[in-house]
């Protein structure tokens, strides 16, 4: 639920005070995700990731299911593409899990492009740890602007991934240390504003 793509982050932020839930299963976790926006550029995530199929060495054996991990994020926006009526991209700094196990931490910078006039928007970024070097990512949302409710909550989106996800130390999931390809593409759907 962190402003961003489907794995990587963007510079783009929520409004202040705006609050999300979610969950997904992006194979092999299942996650379950809080997302606060407390200031205008300062977004604070939270994550419970489940680890299909590992066992938890304390609590499976009294029927608790799967292991589990709990981790928080931040992202502050130094400028937003907003700030300068999307003349000049956004640019942010974040830190993917900076409490618990630190076990999917990562850090960046991220700068995002928005044209408005196109419905599209574009994000160039830098990180170390989990995410290693160099990524980005694309969106169009095609039906912004129309009159059908319908239509106008679709976005399409493709990034680069940068996860190191060959690291055991960066991947914690044995399931999650393969990539068939560093692009991921997807759609999203946005039910209310």
């Amino acid at each position: 639920l962190q402003g961003g793509y489907i794995i990587m982050p963007s510079a783009r932020m929520g409004d202040e005070g705006e609050i999300s839930l979610g969950g997904s299963w992006v194979p092999p976790y299942h996650s379950w995700n809080a997302r606060f926006q407390f200031l205008n550029n300062l977004e604070l995530t939270l994550n419970y990731r489940v680890f299909r199929g590992i066992p938890d060495p304390v609590l499976s054996q009294y029927g608790f299911g799967d292991f589990s991990d709990k981790g928080a994020n931040f992202k502050f926006a130094l400028f937003k593409p907003e700030d300068s009526d999307y003349k000049l991209p956004g640019l942010a700094i974040g830190v993917d899990d900076f409490i618990g196990t630190c076990a999917f931490q990562s850090r960046y910078i991220v700068a995002t492009k928005a044209f408005i006039d196109y419905n599209m928007e574009a994000t160039l970024g830098w990180g170390e740890w989990r995410i290693k070097g160099f990524f980005g990512g694309f969106s169009w949302t095609p039906f912004r602007k129309s009159c059908n409710r319908i239509l106008n909550g679709l976005t399409l989106m493709a990034e680069y991934d940068a996860t190191n996800y060959k690291s055991q130390k960066r991947e914690p999931h044995p399931a999650g240390r393969t990539q068939r390809s560093h692009f991921n593409v997807g759609l999203q759907y946005r039910l209310w504003n």
